[in-house]
């Protein structure tokens, strides 16, 4: 019989063992549940942050992009203003050099606003030809000038510090 009782016993301390280790598996089930859903929260704040962020810059960006916008035709207000005022001469007194030189003007400070921006004319005529800087259109046979000289321009081009904005429309030369 003390046997049986020894056996009751053991059994009776495996089936605590187990619900004890029943309880601590449902108490890390729940602590890792806590910790899942935690976790999601945090995500969520994240993900929301890191769009008002793109917002943000989005929007950051559209206000520049308008400022510079508006400062670029500040710029280029004035020619309108002296073009204007050149055809008006034209108009009333029908002076072609007082046009002439209104023209002139214009170009002229066009001219000055680009150097203010760092944006200048490509320098071509009587340059040996770089397809980095000039788009051939045409070509001439010379035997004055070396071969791949630029003899003709017919848009002028412009670059920004390195940068080409627009190529030079050249002919070049040919010697053979």
């Amino acid at each position: 019989m003390s046997e049986a009782i020894e056996n009751e016993k053991n059994s009776e301390i495996e089936a605590k063992e187990e619900n004890d280790a029943a309880d601590n598996s449902l108490d890390e089930l729940a602590a890792i549940k806590e910790e899942l859903a935690s976790t999601k929260e945090q995500l969520k704040r994240v993900a929301a942050e890191a769009d008002n962020f793109r917002r943000r810059q989005e929007s950051n960006f559209e206000k520049r992009l308008d400022s510079a916008k508006d400062d670029l035709v500040r710029r280029f207000l004035p020619f309108i203003d002296n073009l204007e005022m050149a055809i008006k001469a034209m108009q009333d007194k029908g002076d072609v050099q007082t046009l002439t030189t209104g023209v002139e003007l214009v170009h002229k400070n066009m001219l000055k606003v680009l150097a203010d921006l760092d944006i200048h004319p490509i320098e071509s005529m009587g340059e040996t030809f770089d397809p980095t800087w000039h788009e051939a259109v045409m070509m001439e046979q010379r035997e004055d000038v070396p071969d791949e000289t630029i003899v003709a321009e017919f848009t002028k081009g412009y670059k920004c510090g390195d940068r080409v904005i627009r190529p030079s429309m050249v002919k070049v030369a040919r010697n053979g």
